[in-house]
């Protein structure tokens, strides 16, 4: 499971339970700092919406809970 622009991760959290396995992308450091720092077990990776360092079809699903402000709207 994806979660573009996380944030401090509450819901990158909360969907772990369901999903298993979870990446985090967000664009501001101290923000990732504080997300891997308070979560076990999520990858936490530098990005944006449409830039992330993830590879072509490596997840299943992408979940967006409230970090909207980071999308490009084209």
């Amino acid at each position: 499971m994806l979660d573009p622009g996380a944030g401090s991760g509450i819901f990158t959290r909360q969907i772990m339970t369901y999903a298993g396995r979870a990446t985090a992308v967000d664009p501001s450091r101290p923000v990732r700092e504080a997300l891997t720092m308070g979560s076990s077990g999520i990858e936490v990776l530098e990005g944006r919406d449409t830039a992330t360092t993830l590879e072509d079809h490596v997840v299943h699903a992408v979940l967006v809970a409230q970090e909207f402000l980071w999308f490009e709207i084209p």
